[in-house]
């Protein structure tokens, strides 16, 4: 899920902020809540690796409090960790988007005009995000036994969202 160049240069005063970014990015790319924590173990052993002082080491119990913050506020969560909040929390160097010296406005329109030109000659193009019923049948399908407040939880959607997309065993709407 994060870049490997970008976890070397994670420092030790920024190991606690780095799990805290990796939940804020799982949560706004629509990464389940259980692979973000499978992620975040994955790098307890990298993360530990960086201690430099001995009363100062980085443990499942630092990975597992940093992982709170999915059970906290997940709207507040994913828009805290701007990218300058990122940089000066986790030590870790994130380069603005590169607009070749545009406006917005205008590399958007030059982006949207390559994306038409694409599509005119047959390539596929991806279309946005996926959608809310995608992602409930998505998660159902990797969770057949799966609840419903068990995917609102995993996939940080609105109930009433999960409640309108969700199917039951017979694929019938509820």
């Amino acid at each position: 899920m994060v870049e490997t160049e970008k976890t070397e240069e994670v420092k030790a005063g920024g190991r606690y902020f780095s799990i805290m970014a990796l939940c804020s990015y799982g949560l706004k790319c629509g990464i389940s809540e259980q692979k973000i924590r499978r992620d975040a173990y994955a790098f307890l052993d990298h993360l530990e690796s960086l201690t430099e002082d001995e009363d100062n080491h980085f443990s499942r119990a630092d990975v597992k409090d940093a992982l709170r913050a999915l059970k906290g506020d997940r709207k507040r969560l994913s828009t805290i960790a701007s990218r300058e909040w990122i940089e000066d929390n986790t030590k870790v160097t994130i380069p603005a988007n590169k607009r070749n010296y545009r406006k917005q406005e205008a590399h958007l329109y030059l982006a949207r005009r390559k994306k038409e030109d694409m599509k005119v000659i047959g390539e596929v193009v991806k279309e946005g995000r996926p959608t809310a019923e995608r992602t409930v049948r998505e998660w159902q399908e990797s969770h057949p036994a799966g609840k419903k407040a068990d995917c609102i939880r995993e996939t940080g959607l609105a109930k009433h969202t999960v409640y309108k997309w969700w199917k039951d065993i017979n694929n019938e709407d509820i």
